[in-house]
């Protein structure tokens, strides 16, 4: 793209202007099998030769980005190494997909090269099919923004900085290629991102809990961290206060079904006081 076209159907000017439209989760989604890409071989392949019968870790990014895009894949890196319960290239695919039509095979095979050697390291866990598993793709505009339109991850590029405004997110897929999690943070938790991956191998999507919060947290892509927006807030306060007065609906529900106090033949009070 790089100053041509459009990423996604978001116009440009309308990302540019509104952060919170640089990410809209699409949980439950299925993403295209059909979307053609090439990979850094120079072969041409297509998204539903990954996955089959294990989990995808998706990650949108561009080879020539200056910060963000190492930093999100050497923190998942550092997760994957932590994960013992699952291998990439055994039960797991990594599939990185460069959101600059301008890329080229070369560059990703730079940045396989980097992240699988950075994932076997002096690891004293055999790792024989890591390079099998990282998949570093490189593809054409059209492809590119229907990926984005079916994920909801969208960059633009930016000319007064010279580069992409973009979110920080990794993504894990069922089999299908069902988007089941969104990770929006950095340092990603083994834990989580573990747990993440025993749900999407069953298709079963992030909680309700999970998938709130993400929608609270925005990543800024000018700023680079995460911002709590002022609709957001709105949204919350809306939320706490519809509780609040259900909460005082049903305690007065409650009173009203309780028997009214009736003096017995004693004349003591029995019954709701």
């Amino acid at each position: 793209m790089c100053g041509e076209g459009t990423s996604g159907s978001t116009n440009p000017a309308d990302l540019l202007a509104s952060k919170e439209r640089f990410f809209q989760p699409r949980i439950g989604n299925v993403v295209p099998g059909d979307l053609a890409f090439v990979d850094d071989t120079g072969k041409q392949v297509t998204l539903d030769q990954y996955g089959k019968d294990r989990p995808i870790i998706l990650v949108l990014a561009y080879y020539r980005c200056p910060q963000i895009c190492g930093k999100t894949l050497a923190d998942l890196n550092k997760a994957l190494r932590s994960i013992g319960t699952y291998d990439v290239g055994r039960n797991l695919d990594v599939v990185v997909v460069s959101f600059d039509p301008k890329e080229v095979p070369a560059q990703a095979a730079d940045y396989k090269k980097h992240y699988v050697e950075l994932y076997v390291g002096d690891s004293k866990q055999p790792r024989p099919d890591a390079e099998k598993g990282f998949h570093f793709l490189t593809g054409q505009q059209e492809q590119i923004d229907r990926l984005m339109d079916a994920t909801g991850f969208y960059a633009v590029w930016n000319p007064e900085k010279g580069d992409y405004a973009h979110v920080r997110a990794i993504m894990i897929l069922s089999p299908q290629r069902k988007i089941t999690h969104y990770f929006t943070e950095g340092d990603y938790s083994p834990l989580y991102l573990s747990q993440a991956l025993n749900e999407a191998l069953t298709g079963k999507s992030g909680s309700f809990i999970q998938n709130f919060l993400l929608m609270c947290f925005i990543y800024d892509p000018v700023q680079g961290k995460n911002s709590m927006t002022v609709l957001t807030i709105v949204r919350i306060g809306g939320i706490i206060t519809i509780a609040a007065l259900g909460g005082i609906w049903l305690g007065m529900w409650w009173r009203a079904r309780r028997p009214a106090a009736t003096p017995n033949a004693q004349g003591e009070i029995h019954g709701r006081v």
